[in-house]
């Protein structure tokens, strides 16, 4: 089941940039970047798998399902081969989500990790949705 978490700040058609960088301790970080000094850090602590996918190598379900929103996948295929080769490896892998964002003609980022936190300082041009959390 498919979870929406966060509606972006901002249109991702107006060319914001992302780019993820990881950190000590496997923390990725999502960076996007307008250029006019606007930025937002989407933060997964924990993670254990992530993977870009550019263009017209995404798929309709991608675009249709996070299209400038983070969302949660749930139990999808992929959680579920990480989980297995975490536990195979002596690791605890409870609490492990797929998480996913589309940007608009991609790329499409994918997540595996615990949780999410948010950081930006686009201007509010979009009211907050209901489902908007923190993602714990």
């Amino acid at each position: 089941m498919v979870t929406a978490l966060y509606k972006l700040p901002f249109p991702s058609s107006s060319g914001v940039e992302g780019t993820v960088t990881v950190e000590l301790g496997r923390t990725a970080v999502l960076r996007c970047d307008d250029g006019d000094g606007h930025f937002m850090n989407i933060t997964f602590p924990r993670v254990m798998a992530y993977k870009v996918t550019y263009h017209t190598a995404c798929t309709f379900f991608m675009i249709n399902t996070a299209y400038d929103k983070l969302v949660d996948l749930g139990r999808s295929d992929w959680l579920e081969a990480i989980e297995k080769n975490v536990e195979g490896q002596g690791e605890k892998a409870e609490g492990l989500r797929h998480f996913m964002v589309y940007f608009d003609d991609g790329p499409c980022y994918e997540f595996i990790g615990t949780s999410f936190s948010v950081d930006s300082n686009f201007p509010a041009t979009i009211p907050p949705e209901p489902w908007l959390n923190e993602g714990k």
